[in-house]
């Protein structure tokens, strides 16, 4: 399969290069040499970008479901989640080690929070 991204841009973390074509599958190449490592399908189709907080990379469908791996370069899916959206899910950023969720009418801050 060819490596592309639909929608989102790729995303460079660790020396590791993701991308996610509209299929849903998640592409990972070595960034200095651009060499394959892996693809695999996550959920669904994302409109958002991948982003990357500490040590793990999230992808996120257009529908809220959110895909998390282990970093650097990793395949292992570490949590699979399902926001509950008004819409669908188009911007992911992260600010302040919280990850910031935009849908067409709502804006979502997902932060870890103090016992």
């Amino acid at each position: 399969e060819e490596t592309t991204s639909s929608f989102g841009s790729p995303l460079v973390a660790e020396g590791f290069a993701y991308y996610v074509n509209r299929a849903g599958i998640v592409f990972c190449h070595e960034a200095a040499t651009g060499r394959k490592l892996w693809h695999q399908r996550i959920g669904g189709s994302c409109w958002a970008s991948p982003v990357a907080a500490g040590a793990r990379v999230y992808f996120f469908t257009k529908e809220g479901r959110a895909t998390v791996l282990d970093g650097k370069g990793s395949e292992t899916v570490v949590a699979e989640n399902t926001l509950s959206l008004d819409g669908r899910l188009y911007g992911v950023a992260v600010v302040d080690g919280r990850i910031l969720v935009r849908t067409g009418s709502e804006l979502i801050c997902i932060a870890e929070l103090s016992p």
